[in-house]
C-alpha cells in the first residue's frame, strides 16, 4: 500500500462522497498497517461514524470497546468514549454493560466534576429497570447530594422518593419530597409531580387535611388535571 497519507485521503474521500463501505475498508487497512500511525485516532473515529450512520449500535460498541483499549493512556478520550460506551449499551438495554461503564466512568472521573451526579443519576435509573431497588435509592441519594444547582437536585430527589416508596420506606420518601419541595425551581410539572406523590404518602398515612391541601395547590400544574379532580372527588373534599 502507498504512502499512509495517500490511504487514509482515499478513505476519506470515499467517507466524503458517502461510499462507506469503501471507506470502512480503507480505514480498517489503515489501522492495520499502521500500528503507530499518527491517525489512528482519525480512522477510528470515522469507523464509528459509518457504524452510527448504519444504525447499527452492537457494532459501535465493539469499536469503542477496542478503541478504550488503545487509548488507555489518554484521558481525555478514554473518558469520552467510556461515556459514549455508556450511553450505547443503555439504549441497547444491556443493563450490565451499562452499569459496568458507568461505574467504571465513577471511578476514572473526579468527585468535584458538575457531571458527577449525572453517573450517579444513570447507574440508579439502571439498578431501577433491573428492579434492584435499595442499589436504586443509594445512588440517587448520592446524585441528590452531588447535584450541582437546584433543578438538577430536584430531578434526583424525585426519582429518590419514588424508590423510596416502591420500598416502602414512606416516611424517606416523604422527607425527600419536602425537600424537593423547599426548593425554589423553574419545572412546575416536576414540582406538581413531586406533590402528588407526597399526597400519596399522607393519604396512606390517612392525614387526609394534607392530602387534599397538596392535591387542590396542582390543579393548575399537574400534567393531567383531571387524576387530580378525581383524586379529590374520591377524598370528597
Amino acid at each position: 500500500s502507498g504512502p499512509s497519507t495517500g490511504d487514509l485521503a482515499a478513505a476519506d474521500k470515499e467517507y466524503a462522497a458517502g461510499n462507506y463501505f469503501q471507506a470502512q475498508n480503507l480505514y480498517e487497512e489503515y489501522l492495520r498497517q499502521k500500528p503507530d500511525g499518527k491517525a489512528r485516532l482519525h480512522a477510528w473515529d470515522r469507523l464509528l461514524d459509518i457504524s452510527v450512520a448504519h444504525n447499527d449500535r452492537r457494532r459501535a460498541a465493539s469499536l469503542m470497546e477496542s478503541m478504550l483499549l488503545e487509548f488507555s493512556d489518554d484521558s481525555r478520550v478514554y473518558n469520552s468514549l467510556l461515556r459514549r460506551l455508556a450511553v450505547t449499551y443503555q439504549d441497547l438495554r444491556d443493563w450490565d454493560r451499562a452499569q459496568d461503564a458507568w461505574q467504571k466512568l465513577l471511578t476514572q472521573s473526579d468527585p468535584n466534576t458538575a457531571n458527577q451526579w449525572e453517573i450517579h443519576w444513570r447507574i440508579g435509573k439502571i439498578y431501577q429497570y433491573q428492579g434492584q431497588y435499595a442499589q436504586a435509592r443509594d445512588s440517587l441519594a448520592n446524585c441528590a447530594a452531588a447535584a450541582p444547582d437546584t433543578e438538577l437536585k430536584a430531578r434526583c430527589l424525585y426519582d429518590l422518593a419514588q424508590t423510596q416508596t416502591l420500598l416502602k420506606e414512606r416516611e424517606k420518601a416523604r422527607t425527600s419530597l419536602n425537600q424537593l419541595l423547599a426548593l425554589s425551581i423553574d419545572d412546575q410539572e416536576l414540582r406538581a409531580q413531586a406533590a402528588f406523590l407526597l399526597a400519596d404518602i399522607y393519604e396512606f398515612e390517612g392525614d387526609l387535611k394534607k392530602t387534599r391541601e397538596l392535591l387542590t395547590s396542582i390543579l393548575q400544574t399537574y400534567p393531567n388535571p383531571l387524576a387530580v379532580k378525581r383524586r379529590l372527588e374520591a377524598l370528597g373534599r
